[in-house]
């Protein structure tokens, strides 16, 4: 059986998930900038969506890369 076509899949997904996360830390790093240096406070529905997504960054990743023994 061949799996060649399976690959790219595969690399595709890793790569979704480094962008996504990427976009996630990139988001919260902006407004944590704006925050400390224009003296104006982060609305609460923003820092619930970005902990919302910071969480659902590490159950993705504990699930990709932590496994049990």
């Amino acid at each position: 059986m061949n799996n060649q076509h399976l690959v790219p899949k595969a690399l595709m997904a890793k790569a979704d998930t480094a962008c996504a996360s990427a976009r996630v830390l990139n988001r919260a790093h902006e407004i944590r900038l704006v925050a400390d240096y224009n003296g104006s406070s982060v609305e609460a529905a923003d820092a619930k969506n970005i902990v919302e997504q910071a969480e659902a960054f590490v159950t993705t990743m504990r699930a990709r890369f932590m496994t049990e023994g």
